[in-house]
Order: C-alpha cells, then structure tokens, then sequence
C-alpha cells in the first residue's frame, strides 16, 4: 500500500486478516474517514503577543514603522483563523539591549 485510497478501497475483511481484529477496523476505518474519538474544543488564549528584536539600538524611524507594521500583520495572521479573537493583543518591539518598549494593548 503506498496511499489511503488504496487501503479504502480494499474490504475491511482482508485488512482485518493482514493486520489483525481491532487495529485491521481502526485503520479500515480511518481509511474512510472513520474517527469514533470525541474531538475535545481546546481553551482559546486569552491573549496574544509577538515581538522583534533590532540587533543593535535604531533610531531610524522607517525600519521601526516597517517592524511595527510586521508585528500587527503577524498578529492579525494569528488570529484570523480563531473563532473567537484573543481579548487583548500587544506587539513589542525590543532593542539590542533587551530592554523591552510595549505598545499601547489593543482590546477588542
């Protein structure tokens, strides 16, 4: 068997017989979409960060504004696919010497 459709394809009985009773149905079963295991919902965060680090102190103003457009766009990527979006995002732009500037947060 090189792909699924091919195990789908064959009798539940013949992968039985090769790969044994239960793990011959669990995988003919997958095989054809099959799941019986509950899908639990995981807790969405209640917030969401991201940060860029200069390699040395900047004072030019169009790579900081580039960094800051980065890091809101790379939030928003984040958290598009959510269905519920975090309450608070908060981007953060750190210099060489680690010493961290937080944004104003953004709340929902």
């Amino acid at each position: 068997m090189h792909c699924v459709g091919l195990l789908a394809a064959m009798p539940p009985a013949t992968v039985q017989r090769v790969l044994g009773g239960r793990a011959g149905r669990q995988v003919a079963g997958r095989a054809r979409g099959i799941d019986p295991c509950p899908v639990a919902p995981r807790a969405l965060p209640a917030s969401a960060s991201v940060s860029r680090s200069f390699p040395r102190h900047t004072l030019d103003g169009a790579a900081v504004r580039a960094a800051l457009l980065d890091l809101v766009v790379t939030l928003t990527r984040s958290a598009f696919g959510r269905p519920i979006q975090p309450a608070s995002s908060s981007p953060a732009i750190r210099s060489a010497a680690k010493a961290r500037r937080h944004l104003p947060t953004v709340l929902a």
